[in-house]
């Protein structure tokens, strides 16, 4: 999309509206519809979109959150559990095909599987729709497992730029700016202390740690 100073008093930014999603930290804050329906449609709507195609552009939207179309369709969304007004709001704003989609906190007040669900969702929406995802959150757990990039921002501005890989060489930053050390993270600062062998810092995600020390130990035993 190219860079675009969107705070010039005489841009038109209409264009730019089409081309961005967000989401709240509180769905419910952007509840504009009666209905789940109308509420998810309605970023078409105002982009003038044709009335014939609404309906089945909104069911493809829910069925790929993860939405029943006809249970829910009808239904207010302040009737919906937190998950659901989460995918509804998801939904809506990917309806008008963003290039670029702004998550605000996705994960509050969810519990533990709907936090999984929903980031496996979101990791999901980023391979195979290939949008690119700032992911807005306090958790360094979530940006370690699915981020490709991290920055870091204290007191509005950036204090830290960098890869998943790169964490643990700036703990210091990380810490300043408030961000709690994951037990992940404190158990690998650990093990390196330890272990003749380190982990490398690529090892980020749960998974790769988990196979990594599986593997430490199967060399360990001659395997």
């Amino acid at each position: 999309m190219g860079s675009y100073r969107i705070i010039h008093k005489h841009k038109d930014l209409y264009f730019l509206r089409s081309e961005v999603g967000y989401v709240f930290q509180y769905p419910e804050h952007q509840v504009v519809g009666e209905n789940v329906f109308d509420d998810i449609s309605y970023g078409l709507q105002r982009f003038h979109h044709e009335e014939k195609h609404l309906s089945s552009l909104v069911r493809q939207m829910m069925e790929f959150v993860g939405l029943s179309y006809e249970e829910i369709k009808n239904r207010s969304p302040f009737r919906l559990s937190r998950g659901q007004m989460r995918r509804v709001a998801l939904a809506g704003a990917l309806i008008t095909n963003p290039k670029i989609l702004i998550l605000d906190e996705p994960t509050v007040a969810l519990d533990p599987k709907g936090r999984v669900d929903l980031l496996s969702l979101i990791k999901r929406l980023h391979e195979q729709e290939h949008i690119t995802i700032i992911y807005i959150t306090h958790r360094l757990e979530e940006a370690l497992e699915y981020a490709e990039r991290i920055v870091v921002f204290e007191q509005g501005k950036v204090s830290a730029d960098m890869k998943p890989c790169e964490v643990l060489a700036r703990l210091q930053d990380l810490c300043r700016a408030g961000i709690v050390m994951t037990p992940q993270l404190r158990f690998i600062r650990e093990a390196n202390k330890i272990l003749p062998i380190r982990i490398p810092g690529q090892v980020m995600k749960e998974q790769q740690l988990i196979d990594h020390i599986i593997h430490l130990f199967r060399k360990s035993r001659g395997e």
